[in-house]
């Protein structure tokens, strides 16, 4: 029954990293193309441009990729922070057959969405020792005794 809470918690918190980010690139692209004229908070027409491409192409990414393989990897235990990490990094190793660019740039969003939909999202509560834990307190010999 948590699931669907986490999910839109991770999907919540990937999101303001995917702006974050997006934001982030698009200042380093204006101050690449110093020369263009740029808007009330610094950013040029280029940048304007990669900004709202990489959220459209990364809220695509969170939705359809991000999400649903952190709350797979999640709810059998596994979303430890290699793990997480690695499912993350994945898009972009297939990136790197077709252009190395393309590779850092996904690398590049996808390691700090990732890491913030783990630490913010958490792990699911690991119900395997609930049995063995089960005898605490009453008086009674566990499977562990």
């Amino acid at each position: 029954m948590e699931t669907v809470p986490r999910t839109l918690k991770a999907i919540s918190f990937g999101f303001i990293t995917l702006w974050a980010c997006s934001l982030a690139l698009a200042y380093a692209v204006s101050y690449i193309d110093q020369y263009q004229v740029k808007n009330i908070i610094g950013i040029t027409a280029a940048g304007s441009t990669i900004f709202i491409g990489s959220i459209i192409c990364g809220s695509l990414g969170i939705i359809l990729y991000g999400a649903p393989v952190f709350i797979l990897v999640s709810k059998y235990g596994h979303a430890k922070w290699r793990f997480v990490l690695l499912s993350s990094l994945f898009p972009s190793f297939l990136a790197l057959f077709f252009d190395w660019k393309i590779s850092v740039l996904l690398a590049f969003f996808a390691l700090p969405i990732a890491s913030t939909m783990r630490l913010f999202a958490g792990v699911s509560a690991n119900n395997a020792l609930k049995a063995l834990t089960s005898f605490a307190g009453t008086g009674e010999a566990g499977p562990l005794a």
